[in-house]
């Protein structure tokens, strides 16, 4: 598993966590981000990987 630096500066960070390698895996694929804030953060799972394909189709 690795996690994916979308975003950094010096107050700010937003991170995809959980990403898998292909293959790594045998269970449910994980989409969860970390964002923080100085020493405040928040971590966000927008849902599974099945429900992204419906939604992308209003963007």
């Amino acid at each position: 598993m690795r996690n994916i630096k979308l975003f950094e500066s010096v107050d700010h960070r937003f991170i995809l966590l959980n990403e898998s390698e292909p293959g790594e895996e045998d269970g449910v694929r994980s989409n969860q981000y970390l964002i923080t804030h100085h020493n405040d953060g928040v971590l966000l799972d927008p849902g599974g990987f099945g429900v992204m394909p419906s939604t992308q189709s209003f963007l």
